[in-house]
């Protein structure tokens, strides 16, 4: 079996998974540099072009290509034929035209170093089929391939610079960025609602009557988070651990897949139930937070973590990063936890009502939750997909 290295160039790549890929065997096999042709050229750009991902490699020569060959390569040309691996153009005809031919009935593209000057006036449409080659010792070359195994290498290397699944696969290079990045963000939540909710009670000029009453929430969410958060990441790698463990889910994208789902996932949540925690610590003022209410947050919020975990692998959605796919998961995300902010937020707002029962500032939380939802999910959004964008 050949085993054959294939670079590619950026520039106007042609998507050919999926495609058929008719090769003009003839301007392969030949090789300038000796004056030969070999069908080895063949098998390396065969297995080249299976790298691609493409759904078939159709081989077209000339009747005149086996002249060129010596006895062994002979033998290997009439296997490929009798295999219908190679078809050869009638004796006294140029296979140039089934080439051009076959690609278009097929809508694939055809490999050649050919000109084809005397096709000059279908140029337009060849340059979008054509594909061109290099090969040199064992390494091919194509020009215009947007390959798959190229598109792996770009999700690794994604992968690589993705800080949160950075962590999630345990690289302790990015554990800067979750304590200091997610605490920001929900730091900053935080801080709006409380500021939305303090301004709302006591009075739009009194925004420092405000932050004071905040800082004690402030303290205390910033301990939380420090301890919240790692064990969230934790959890998440062990669930990721955990299904990964079965051999039917492999491969580079499979397993980003999962990372950034998971990660995206858990995140989300704890952020969400941080902030909601948040919100109410800082809302206390006289009287003592009801640890049995905040308690009772936390532990109802955070086992969703592992229930869209295992939704999330059991369903086994290969195509999690397409736009589609993503969007209906991360909805479903903030549905659920903005109704939990929502309920959380009328609860705090009954407690903390004026005393002739009417809940100031109840529509301006609810608002200033949803926002922070929609900031949080942005954020891991972006995070996320950034490098997928520049690609």
């Amino acid at each position: 079996m050949l085993h054959t290295t294939v670079k590619t160039s950026p520039a106007t790549p042609k998507d050919v998974q999926g495609k058929v890929v008719v090769v003009d065997a003839a301007n392969v096999a030949f090789d300038d540099a000796t004056g030969q042709a070999s069908i080895r050229r063949l098998k390396l750009l065969e297995a080249a072009l299976n790298a691609t991902g493409c759904s078939q490699v159709i081989f077209i020569a000339d009747a005149s290509l086996r002249h060129r060959l010596g006895p062994a390569d002979r033998k290997q040309l009439q296997s490929m034929i009798e295999s219908r691996e190679l078809y050869q153009a009638p004796a006294g005809t140029s296979a140039d035209e089934f080439v051009i031919d076959l690609a278009r009935r097929k809508d694939g593209f055809m490999v050649s170093n050919d000109r084809y000057r005397e096709h000059t006036g279908r140029w337009r449409e060849l340059q979008h089929r054509l594909i061109k080659f290099l090969i040199i010792e064992d390494e091919v070359f194509l020009s215009g391939i947007e390959a798959e195994f190229d598109k792996q290498k770009t999700s690794e290397r994604e992968l690589s610079d993705d800080s949160i699944a950075s962590v999630i696969q345990g690289r302790t290079s990015s554990w800067f960025d979750v304590f200091v990045t997610v605490p920001i963000i929900s730091l900053s939540g935080g801080l709006v609602i409380a500021l939305v909710w303090r301004l709302s009670l006591a009075g739009i000029f009194a925004p420092l009557y405000a932050f004071g009453i905040s800082v004690l929430g402030l303290s205390l969410f910033g301990a939380a988070l420090s301890v919240l958060v790692p064990v969230a990441l934790f959890v998440t790698l062990f669930i990721y651990r955990w299904f990964m463990r079965d051999d039917s889910v492999s491969g580079t994208n499979a397993r980003e897949t999962h990372l950034r789902a998971y990660a995206a996932v858990a995140l989300l949540i704890w952020t969400s139930a941080l902030t909601m925690l948040f919100l109410y610590l800082a809302l206390a003022t006289a009287s003592a937070p009801s640890w049995p209410v905040t308690l009772g947050l936390i532990l109802g919020t955070g086992p969703a973590l592992p229930l869209i975990g295992f939704i999330r692998t059991a369903a086994r959605f290969r195509d999690f990063t397409s736009w589609l796919d993503t969007t209906l998961v991360v909805a479903v995300c903030v549905v659920a936890v903005g109704w939990l902010a929502a309920g959380s937020a009328y609860l705090y707002a009954l407690a903390w009502s004026d005393a002739d029962g009417t809940d100031r500032g109840f529509l301006a939380t609810i608002i200033a939750l949803l926002v922070i939802q929609a900031t949080v999910v942005l954020t891991l959004w972006v995070i996320t997909n950034l490098n997928r964008a520049r690609a």
